[in-house]
C-alpha cells in the first residue's frame, strides 16, 4: 500500500519552471521536501543543484518538473533540453549532470512511480514525443525499479545501461576494527606511507566548515589543482570549464547549511592535498579529491583520506562515499561499492531510440563477446563519431 502523501499520477499537478531565478524561489519547499524523502540524495538538493546550473546549464532551456498534491510540493526532477542521443535523433530533455555528477537528481515524498508517471505524461503532452535521458541513478534505487514498473504497464519504454561504479566505505565498527578488516599488505603500506610523509617535514591537517574560512581555503585548494596531475590532463578546477565556480559556489551553499567539509592537509605549511566532502544524510561524500603531483612520492593525498576517514569513524557517521570511478587507493580503501544505470525513457515507437536500445542493448554486447578486441575498438571509435555532441 502506497504512503497516503502519495496518492494516484492523476491528482497530482505539474507545474515547470523554466528560470533559475524561480526555481531559486522553491528552494525553501525543495528543503522542506528533502526532509520528508524517502530518499533524500545530496546529489537532489537545492543547493546542488543551483550550483550546477550556474556553472553548466549554458543556453540550454531549463524544464524543471514541479508534483504538487493541493499546494505541497511533493516531487522534483530538473531537466534541460537540447538532448540528442544520435546526430539524426530528435531533441530530448535530460536531467542535469556531467563528469561532475556522482548520482542522478531526482526528489520525491513517498513511492516515487506516482510522480514519475505525472512527469512523463506532462512531457509527452507539452513537448511531444520525445525521449528523457536520466543518467547515473543507483541501481537499486526506487527510481530504476518505479520506471521498470511503468514501462511494463504503460505506452513508454525504460532503456537501461551500465554506468559508472562508486566505492564507499560502510561503517559498522571502530576505526581500529575497520584497519583490520584491511590485508596486511595495505595495513603495512599505509603505515609506512605515512611514516615516510612524517619523515619529510611538519604535517598539518585543517578542515573548514564556515563561510569566511572559505577564501583562504579555495586558494590553497587551487594551488594543489593547479600542481596536480588533474591540470596537465585538462580536468583540474583551473583547466575544466565551470568546474572551479561550481565548487567555489557549492562551498558557500554548503557551508550555509552546515555540511561543508573541506580538509587540507599541509607539509611545512605548504598547500600538499585536498578532499572537497559534505555531510549529508549521516555520510561524508568526497566529492573532489587531489594532491600536488610533485609530491606524489610522499603520498599525501592518501595520508589525508585516512585522516579524513578515521574522523568520519569517530564522529559516528553511517559512511565515507569516496565517489568517483574505483581508483586502486579507492578500492584498498572501500567495503562496499554501488553500481550505477543510465536510464533513456521514450514512448513506445519513437524510431531512433527504438533503434539505440537494440543496438546498445544487445548487438553491442553480442559482438563484444564474438569480435576481437581490435575490432570492437574500431567499430566503438566509429559510433562515437555518429554521436551528437553538444
Amino acid at each position: 500500500m502506497l504512503p497516503p502523501t502519495v496518492g494516484d499520477p492523476s491528482r497530482l499537478s505539474i507545474d515547470e519552471v523554466s528560470g533559475r531565478a524561480a526555481l531559486a524561489a522553491l528552494a525553501g519547499e525543495w528543503n522542506d521536501l528533502m526532509g520528508r524523502a524517502r530518499e533524500a540524495s545530496f546529489f537532489s538538493s537545492w543547493e546542488w543543484t543551483a550550483a550546477w546550473l550556474e556553472s553548466y546549464q549554458g543556453d540550454r532551456p531549463l524544464a524543471a518538473l514541479l508534483a504538487r498534491r493541493g499546494p505541497t510540493l511533493v516531487g522534483v526532477l530538473p531537466l534541460l533540453g537540447g538532448y540528442r542521443k544520435w546526430a539524426w535523433g530528435r531533441l530530448g530533455l535530460e536531467a542535469p549532470t556531467n563528469e561532475q555528477s556522482p548520482s542522478g537528481i531526482f526528489l520525491c515524498e513517498g513511492d516515487p512511480a506516482p510522480a514519475l508517471e505525472a512527469f512523463l505524461e506532462h512531457v509527452s503532452r507539452t513537448h511531444g514525443r520525445v525521449a528523457l535521458s536520466l543518467p547515473l541513478f543507483p541501481a537499486g534505487s526506487p527510481v530504476v525499479a518505479a520506471l521498470r514498473e511503468i514501462a511494463a504497464r504503460s505506452r513508454f519504454r525504460v532503456f537501461e545501461k551500465p554506468s559508472r561504479c562508486s566505492t564507499r566505505i560502510r561503517i559498522q565498527t571502530s576505526w581500529e576494527g575497520y584497519l583490520a578488516t584491511r590485508s596486511k599488505h595495505t595495513q603495512k603500506e599505509w603505515r609506512r606511507k605515512r611514516k615516510r610523509l612524517d619523515e619529510a617535514g611538519r604535517v598539518d591537517t585543517r578542515t573548514v566548515t564556515a563561510r569566511e574560512d572559505l577564501p583562504n581555503a579555495l586558494a590553497d585548494v587551487l594551488e594543489i589543482e593547479c600542481h596536480s596531475w588533474k591540470h596537465e590532463t585538462g580536468t583540474s578546477f583551473q583547466k575544466e570549464a565551470g568546474v572551479e565556480h561550481f565548487y567555489s559556489r557549492l562551498a558557500e551553499l554548503c557551508a550555509d547549511r552546515g555540511w561543508l567539509r573541506l580538509s587540507l592537509l599541509y607539509l611545512d605549511g605548504r598547500p600538499a592535498a585536498h578532499c572537497f566532502g559534505v555531510v549529508h544524510g549521516n555520510e561524508l561524500l568526497a566529492l573532489k579529491t587531489s594532491f600536488n603531483r610533485e609530491l606524489a612520492s610522499l603520498s599525501p593525498g592518501l595520508a589525508l583520506m585516512l585522516c579524513v576517514s578515521e574522523q568520519a569513524f569517530r564522529e559516528g557517521l553511517a559512511a565515507v562515499d569516496l565517489l568517483g570511478q574505483p581508483d586502486r587507493w579507492k578500492t584498498e580503501m572501500a567495503n562496499e561499492e554501488r553500481a550505477h544505470v543510465d536510464l533513456c525513457v521514450f514512448p513506445r515507437g519513437l524510431v531512433e531510440y527504438e533503434a539505440h536500445a537494440v543496438l546498445e542493448g544487445r548487438v553491442q554486447p553480442f559482438l563484444r563477446e564474438r569480435l576481437p578486441p581490435r575490432v570492437t575498438r574500431a567499430g566503438q571509435w566509429i559510433l562515437t563519431r555518429l554521436r551528437y555532441r553538444q
